[in-house]
């Protein structure tokens, strides 16, 4: 009576993990997907020349915001390579690479898509290959997820613990 009720209890947790990791399979694999959902009202307030410009890209941030710490993939073209030291880690040397930045449209509404990616430490010795203008796949997760509302829409997204195909 005691082993199938213990099989039974192994069953249903084997199955639980293998559905939370097909969960975490699933990434996010457009910029712009992070704003998926948004107000008619909020896109249209987030026009260039917009007086509203300001308070749509408050409440677009908070969309943003709900994609943080989620898996993403994105196809980038590299605009700069720079290595950096972390505050909390002043004596090991990272890399970051920003994206070039891509003018995309939701709606008819222009947003400037700009995407900062912190390379994962086992990721280095890859740096040397990649140079400006070369596109490359980024895998990692959402660190910062935020819209500004400047003189255009600005969509900002830092990725942590990226790793390189």
């Amino acid at each position: 009576m005691k082993l199938p009720s213990f099989l039974a209890i192994v069953c249903l947790a084997l199955s639980l993990s293998c559905l939370s990791g097909q969960e975490a399979a699933v990434a996010i694999k457009e910029p712009l997907a992070v704003l998926e959902g948004l107000s008619r009202e909020v896109l249209k307030d987030l026009r260039p020349g917009s007086n509203k410009m300001r308070e749509a890209a408050g409440e677009a941030s908070k969309k943003a915001a709900e994609s943080e710490g989620k898996q993403a993939t994105f196809k980038i073209v590299i605009g700069n390579v720079d290595p950096f030291q972390a505050a909390e880690a002043p004596t090991v040397t990272r890399y970051k690479i920003g994206a070039r930045v891509e003018t995309e449209r939701v709606s008819g509404v222009p947003i400037s898509v700009h995407i900062l990616a912190v390379l994962d430490i086992e990721q280095h010795p890859k740096v040397a290959k990649l140079k400006k203008g070369d596109k490359i796949t980024i895998t990692g997760r959402i660190g910062n997820a935020e819209v500004l509302g400047r003189t255009q829409a600005e969509l900002h997204l830092d990725i942590k613990d990226v790793k390189l195909p």
